[in-house]
């Protein structure tokens, strides 16, 4: 089956070299949009498996066409000239990230992950679905200059510090550019509960819970103290108890 791909790019130009080089390394069903609106359209009266999609276009960006597809059944590659988005642009589970320019090497990588994908049969089960991660089993946070994918599962807890949010593993810490509240609404709400206004935890890596005259805490496995505010220790009691091991 032929993979349909939808190029979502303000700039002719641009649309033009994707196209032609897509044409030069395989056999792809390509369209065209010029904005957010005509992207939309398109998606809605013949969705694509594929969308390339830029980022900033005057009156509608990128992720504000993917807020019109919350169930989205195809894939999302960025393709834009600012680094800056790609934080959030594979938290918003997009499959790549290509920086303007790129080449034909970088594009058949990206080529090649959707291949791996099957993407001509997503819309076959919920189980698919998940697999490709679309329930939030990974996240994508910052280390020095670049970024890494980490599996949500071994996130011992997430902490907002003086406006940067920061997810903690057994021995590190890494930024991430989401919120707590755009988190929280990701997450697995049975695995990861919010125990303070800065702090959600994995409660499968909670190791005991501490209850103090004036403060209770959650210890987790690496040692870490994560403090439950007032207005979430009712709840925390009743999850654990003291032979929490």
């Amino acid at each position: 089956m032929r993979l349909s791909i939808l190029i979502v790019d303000d700039e002719r130009k641009a649309r033009s070299v994707l196209k032609n080089s897509l044409e030069m390394i395989g056999d792809y069903d390509v369209t065209e949009a010029r904005n957010g609106s005509e992207a939309i359209n398109q998606i809605r009266k013949h969705p694509p498996d594929v969308v390339f999609l830029d980022i900033k276009m005057p009156g509608m960006s990128g992720f504000d066409v993917l807020h019109h597809f919350p169930d989205r059944n195809f894939h999302v590659v960025f393709q834009t000239a600012f680094d800056q988005y790609a934080l959030r642009a594979f938290d918003e589970n997009a499959i790549d990230y290509l920086l303007k320019p790129f080449n034909l090497e970088r594009l058949q990588q990206c080529l090649q992950k959707l291949e791996n994908k099957s993407i001509a049969s997503m819309d076959q089960s919920p189980e698919v679905l998940s697999s490709l991660g679309w329930d939030l089993k990974r996240m994508t946070v910052q280390v020095g200059d670049g970024y890494k994918v980490i599996d949500v599962r071994d996130i011992l807890f997430i902490r907002s510090e003086d406006r940067i949010v920061f997810v903690y593993l057994e021995s590190n810490r890494y930024a991430i550019g989401l919120s707590l509240n755009e988190i929280e609404e990701k997450v697995s709400p049975d695995n990861f509960k919010r125990v303070h206004r800065s702090s959600i935890v994995n409660l499968s890596k909670v190791k005991s819970l501490k209850i103090e005259t004036s403060r209770t805490s959650l210890i987790m496995k690496n040692g870490e103290k994560v403090e439950v505010s007032r207005n979430y220790r009712k709840t925390m009691k009743q999850i654990f108890s003291e032979d929490v091991k």
